[in-house]
């Protein structure tokens, strides 16, 4: 009797143990992927990968692929594919402003902007809900 009572405190013990084990795996993990990430490479196109946090203060992070070419621009933000709606240019004491205007097929919006000057470039995204609220912004 006493061993089974014995028994049952140290199994019991035991997934309290991994429980906590368990919980500060998923934390690290969850901490490593909550980093704000604006990465591209350019080849035949420029491809850019962002991770960025949630402007609306939901905890949220938010995922986007955006593959720039020389005559269309393709987004995926959360899963979700955004095609060029519209682009506009613009030329500014030597700076020249391409911004590339993204549409889902829920309304969500987006516009991804390039900003060139000399050898240096600014990328930007920011994406607004089918609402208008802008969730999303990220820059490089």
């Amino acid at each position: 009797m006493y061993m089974v009572v014995i028994l049952a405190a140290l199994a019991l013990t035991g997934c309290d143990n991994n429980k906590v084990d368990n919980q500060a795996q998923k934390v690290s993990a969850q901490e490593s992927v909550e980093q704000f990430v604006f990465e591209c490479v350019k080849d035949t196109a420029i491809h850019c990968n962002i991770v960025a946090g949630d402007l609306l203060g939901t905890g949220k992070w938010h995922h986007a692929t955006v593959y720039v070419y020389p005559d269309n621009i393709d987004a995926n933000i959360d899963g979700e594919h955004f095609s060029k709606d519209g682009f506009d240019s613009s030329l500014f004491e030597g700076q020249k402003i391409s911004t590339y205007k993204l549409k889902s097929a829920t309304g969500k919006v987006a516009e991804f902007t390039v900003s060139e000057k000399g050898a240096a470039k600014m990328l930007s995204l920011d994406v607004w809900g089918r609402d208008g609220k802008k969730y999303l912004t990220a820059s490089r």
